[in-house]
């Protein structure tokens, strides 16, 4: 039996594996936000500038300015620790799986087991968040999403 633990960052890459599922043992742990990707990676500097409006402007800035020149920001992974530290007992239980149906079960398992520890790194890496991105972690079977 096959096993294959993957991160996937881009969309095209999670069509591909979702029309390979073929109700194969599939599941995807995944965020419900767009800056999820973010604080996973990080940013590199960027120039932020209005998209609608002639000037940004922010509560406490002094006053309105036509683009901001932003640092970036580090990555603070919260998904990758969580697969890896679930990879060695996902592989360790696959070796003694006999049939597809306790394959599927344990697929289940340990893509719950790793949601929960991603949303624990999110409380616990010190990231800014309002709750949305820790609430919105979530696991769905490929071809569900």
């Amino acid at each position: 039996m096959r096993a294959e633990i993957r991160i996937v960052s881009d969309f095209t890459e999670m069509d591909r594996l979702i029309a390979r599922a073929n109700g194969k043992a599939q599941w995807a742990v995944h965020d419900g936000v767009e800056y999820g990707i973010y604080v996973e990676f990080g940013t590199e500097a960027h120039v932020i500038e209005p998209r609608v409006k002639k000037a940004l402007w922010w509560e406490g800035a002094e006053h309105p300015v036509k683009r901001v020149h932003h640092p970036g920001t580090p990555a603070r992974p919260w998904l990758t620790p969580a697969v890896e530290a679930e990879r060695a007992p996902f592989l360790r239980a696959l070796g003694n799986v006999r049939n597809l149906d306790h394959a599927d079960v344990l697929v289940d398992l340990i893509a719950h087991r790793v949601a929960r520890r991603a949303r624990h790194n999110l409380r616990e890496n010190g990231s800014i968040d309002t709750g949305q991105l820790v609430n919105s972690v979530n696991v769905s079977r490929l071809g569900e999403l």
